[in-house]
């Protein structure tokens, strides 16, 4: 006769609150009336809490107005909007509760996130961007070839040449 040992582990969850947890539970769950007289009555009882004019009104401060973090989340998705299926602006982007400035710098935040050169209002303005965020040290010259993009696209390198200064070798180099 064969005798088998079978162990059977069992695990038990057992989770207890000590009195801070319960109080604290108990005290997040006021209402803002609730909570003023709790923290009257506290501050009565207690030599070192105070209770000031200031408590009330932070209590009764509206905080369901948009936070800062509602704001720039609400820019951004604007601008998101705006884009065309190859990434650039089909219209100029313009909200009245926002300033040129605060625009501009979100655009300029989202054009180099990536894909890199996306945002952008044109091929030009789009190929700089690349160009500044590329690795790639010929990615001066890059830069430099985004202003001469209609003599690349007719292939009149000599004027390119002439304008730059910039050899045969280097303009190549910056074509890659």
């Amino acid at each position: 006769m064969k005798q088998n040992i079978t162990i059977k582990p069992e695990l038990k969850i057992k989770q207890t609150f000590n009195s801070q947890k319960e109080q604290s539970l108990k005290i997040l769950s006021y209402n803002a009336k609730s909570l003023k007289e709790y923290l009257y009555k506290q501050a009565q009882t207690n030599p070192f809490l105070t209770y000031t004019a200031d408590a009330d009104a932070f209590l009764e401060y509206d905080h369901t107005t948009q936070s800062l973090y509602d704001k720039i989340e609400d820019l951004y998705q604007y601008l998101i909007s705006l884009l065309d299926s190859n990434g650039y602006f089909k219209t100029t982007p313009f909200l009245a509760s926002y300033s040129e400035k605060q625009l501009q710098q979100a655009i300029y935040i989202l054009q180099r996130t990536e894909p890199y050169g996306c945002f952008c209002r044109n091929l030009k303005e789009s190929l700089k961007v690349q160009c500044e965020l590329s690795e790639n040290p010929a990615s001066e010259t890059g830069t430099i070839l985004c202003d001469f993009l209609e003599e690349l696209a007719s292939h009149n390198y000599d004027e390119i040449i002439h304008k730059t200064e910039l050899t045969l070798d280097e303009l190549e180099e910056g074509f890659h």
